[in-house]
């Protein structure tokens, strides 16, 4: 969905959901829907998704956030992984089936959390950003297209940043990047120069402890805007773009119990932007839908497992629906919530992962052109690769017994458990 000016509405909206990443074309998700609608699916699950636990990858540090892309266009799937004890970040490759291989390590600042991917400076190829909780700082990260990536700059921001989102935010045709800052309760602007650089803005004040951030034309004036979770004060800040990249405060939306995790995508096909806060004590999902007009309405609130930790949105069984998936940190699995298009979500089942996941992306791991993900598993030092395996009639794709693809040495087929 674009809005009038011909910007997506959101970024990535340009692209089928999940970022492009998901290149089936909807009929197996149409072929879903009828067989429903004929009475030939009896259980809620049978319409998927599922997933296959893949290999779990053993990490040398503490894993925190993940970013996914292509190295360079065409070029090789990335996966990026902000190691928050490590004071560095990991890069790893697809090398195939599901498997990842680590490619390079970069030093950055003190406590790395967030990360988000981009071309900083219109060469094509893949750079990065990362928050550096522990230093006050934003790393910028050069890539070379090959695996390859070189710190250009460290930049001061607000106190704790926690989490970051990349932009547009002035329509120059250059990304820019926000920040939100976890013990300064404000989200710091930065504006891109298109050479790999950035300029500070300044900064926006948000509610207590902001954590999770996105960006999105809420109101539909072609410009971009952001909304914060503010973990303390168990809400949602809108913050609106008045252009030239800068932000006011714009209004906040109640949400449950202390959230700390924020995704935004067309839940129920009204063209317009929505968001879904995943609360980390009430064990949920908080559904809110956009009016078009800039401002949000709680609607709903899915269950997950214990102490959700972050979501990611695509639309894993190709129905041309979106739907989450949501790391759960205490029961050590991913949550599988599978979208209606009306703006509801049903949890279709859950699936084991490593200890105490944290974030969580979606990118290709085996090249069948289905969106897979990856996880973080902050205490269990691994990544988790989770294998699309909605199969054509809609349920699980693995080889019917219950000890994971032959190819998969360690792995375990898991049927979304049913609930």
């Amino acid at each position: 969905m674009r809005d009038r000016g011909g910007y997506p509405r959101w970024p990535g909206a340009s692209a089928r959901p999940g970022g492009g990443l998901g290149r089936r074309d909807g009929v197996l998700g149409r072929r879903l829907r009828t067989m429903a609608a004929m009475g030939l699916l009896d259980d809620p699950a049978d319409l998927g998704p599922t997933f296959v636990r893949g290999p779990r990858l053993r990490h040398s540090a503490s894993p925190w956030g993940l970013a996914a892309g292509h190295l360079r266009a065409r070029g090789a799937v990335c996966v990026a992984v902000t190691n928050f004890f490590d004071n560095s970040i990991s890069v790893y490759t697809r090398l195939g089936y599901g498997f990842l291989r680590e490619v390079d390590k970069v030093a950055v600042g003190a406590g790395p959390t967030g990360i988000v991917a981009g071309d900083w400076d219109g060469d094509g190829h893949l750079d990065l950003a990362v928050t550096n909780f522990s230093a006050d700082s934003v790393s910028i990260l050069r890539g070379n297209g090959r695996g390859d990536f070189v710190q250009q700059a460290k930049i001061p921001v607000g106190a704790g940043p926690t989490a970051v989102v990349a932009g547009d935010w002035n329509r120059n045709g250059s990304l820019d990047l926000a920040i939100s800052n976890r013990n300064g309760d404000s989200v710091s602007v930065l504006r891109g120069t298109g050479d790999g650089g950035f300029e500070p803005v300044g900064s926006v004040p948000v509610g207590r402890f902001p954590a999770g951030i996105v960006a999105g034309d809420w109101n539909g004036d072609g410009l971009l805007d952001l909304a914060v979770v503010n973990h303390f004060d168990h809400d949602v800040s809108i913050l609106r773009n008045t252009g030239g990249g800068r932000f006011k405060p714009g209004g906040t939306v109640g949400v449950s119990r202390f959230p700390g995790a924020v995704a935004v995508g067309d839940w129920n096909g009204d063209g317009v932007p929505d968001l879904a806060v995943a609360n980390g004590r009430s064990h949920d999902v908080a559904v809110l839908l956009g009016d078009g007009d800039g401002d949000f309405r709680w609607t709903a609130s899915v269950p997950t497992g214990r102490a959700p930790s972050d979501i990611a949105v695509g639309d894993w069984n190709g129905d041309g629906v979106l739907d989450l998936a949501v790391t759960n940190r205490d029961t050590a699995d991913v949550s599988i919530l599978r979208g209606d298009g009306d703006g509801t979500f049903v949890e279709v089942g859950r699936v084991p992962v490593g200890q105490s996941p944290r974030g969580i992306v979606v990118t290709d791991c085996d090249g069948d052109g289905r969106s897979d993900l990856v996880v973080a598993n902050l205490t269990g030092k691994s990544l988790t690769v989770l294998l699309n395996s909605t199969g054509a009639d809609g349920r699980a794709g693995d080889d019917g017994d219950d000890d994971g693809p032959p190819w998969l040495p360690h792995g375990r087929a898991w049927r979304a458990r049913r609930w």
